[in-house]
């Protein structure tokens, strides 16, 4: 058997669940996202916000796309999509929206192999993007890009914090 443990150190958690201290023990020093990049702790990163309403269609959502690319001069991009149909059109369109970027898509249906494939040909590239369900999870890990566009709006905080962990992975 496993020597009980004394202390537990949670780095990042978006699970609500852990913040019950008869469970997990009481939080003994927090630091907060911004003060871990001032130290060198965490990368820093820009957050840009498009507002869109109802009546915008993808294409609007795509030439958001595109200005923020321009002028963040960003070379490596994850869009996160509501569904895996959406991100595979996406990704086949996407040669048109941004010339000179390679484009594929990974989500669940493939196979680990095709989604490793596909992350290392993206980590590769000189100028790539990857469209992808929500969540770039499975399938291995991707390398780091300098963009993460959410193309649907996301459903909760966790997946806006997961978004936040992939651009800040470097």
């Amino acid at each position: 058997a496993l020597p009980p443990i004394a202390r537990r150190l949670f780095l990042a958690s978006t699970e609500p669940r852990t913040r019950d201290a008869a469970r997990f023990g009481p939080v003994v020093h927090r630091l907060a996202y911004a003060a871990a990049a001032n130290r060198g702790l965490a990368s820093a990163c820009k957050i840009v916000i498009s507002i869109v309403d109802g009546a915008t269609t993808a294409k609007d959502g795509g030439e958001a796309l595109r200005q923020a690319v321009d002028a963040l001069d960003a070379t490596r991009i994850v869009t996160l999509h509501q569904n895996a149909s959406d991100a595979a059109r996406f990704a086949a369109g996407a040669g048109a929206l941004l010339p000179g970027y390679a484009a594929a898509h990974v989500d669940g249906r493939q196979s680990a192999d095709d989604r490793d494939d596909r992350l290392k040909a993206f980590g590769a590239a000189e100028k790539a993007l990857v469209a992808t369900v929500r969540r770039m999870a499975e399938g291995g890990a991707a390398p780091t890009p300098d963009m993460v566009a959410f193309m649907a709006p996301p459903r909760d905080r966790a997946e806006i914090a997961a978004a936040m962990g992939l651009a800040a992975g470097r």
